[in-house]
């Protein structure tokens, strides 16, 4: 038997916690090795302090998640 839900679509991205801008990523398709997989990301935003700054996340931005209504 088949059954169907409604479900919300999410999608995440990653933003800079100093000037809230979108992160972007250093290298499309590297992956450190570590374990957890670790992501590489920087701020592009000149005027922000953490500009050129690396962000290591778990996660590959942006990303999709779905929630039952």
């Amino acid at each position: 038997m088949e059954k169907s839900k409604r479900v919300e679509t999410y999608e995440v991205r990653l933003y800079c916690d100093e000037c809230g801008e979108e992160m972007k990523e250093v290298e499309p398709n590297v992956v450190l090795t570590t374990f957890p997989p670790q992501y590489r990301y920087y701020c592009l935003n000149p005027k922000c302090s953490l500009n050129g700054k690396m962000t290591y996340t778990n996660h590959h931005y942006p990303y999709t998640f779905y929630k039952e209504e």
